[in-house]
């Protein structure tokens, strides 16, 4: 389970493999979508939901105000369909909203945490050292400022992300932008 970021709103997964939508004030679901997924969060903004899924190895990511799944356009699904680890798989969003991190991602041996763009749905930034597969991935709440940008006068902003994987490893990024 987890709420929406203005506390309104909440979506749970089932063992039915059922995402359920709900509205603090009334008793019922206002939505279920048919979706296997075993872990689920929103954008720091409450426009989008991912969920990942260990049962179809997949990611999608749910636009809020029609609840419409917008990675079909896209196939995200190709990093995650060879991994046979990990039951929970829960993605993560950086605080400014900007990326989704994924979890139990693989190409051949190589493990990796694929950051991908909200807004173009692209694979942007892999998190890759792991030898195992990567289990958690968890952005700092706080946007970090490494000074002002010469050129435009604005501040240098930064998140940072820690990825763990099966084997106990814990791995700190700072993807400065």
């Amino acid at each position: 389970m987890t709420w929406s970021p203005d506390s309104k709103h909440f979506a749970s997964i089932g063992q039915d493999n059922r995402l359920y939508f709900f509205n603090i004030f009334e008793s019922q679901p206002i939505c279920q979508i048919e979706t296997p997924a075993t872990g689920l969060v929103w954008d720091p903004f409450g426009l989008f939901l991912a969920t990942q899924s260990s049962e179809d190895k997949s990611l999608k990511i749910w636009r809020v105000s029609n609840l419409k799944n917008v990675t079909l356009v896209k196939e995200i699904k190709q990093y995650y369909e060879n991994n046979r680890t990990g039951m929970i798989r829960k993605p993560h969003w950086s605080p400014d909203g900007l990326y989704i991190s994924g979890v139990c991602a693989n190409i051949g041996k190589k493990n990796f945490c694929p950051l991908i763009n909200r807004n173009s749905l692209e694979h942007e930034a892999f998190l890759m050292g792991e030898v195992s597969p990567i289990m958690v991935s968890r952005w700092n709440p706080y946007i970090f400022s490494d000074g002002i940008d010469p050129q435009s006068g604005r501040p240098k902003s930064y998140s940072v992300c820690a990825i763990g994987g099966a084997s106990s490893n814990l791995s700190i990024w700072s993807p400065k932008s």
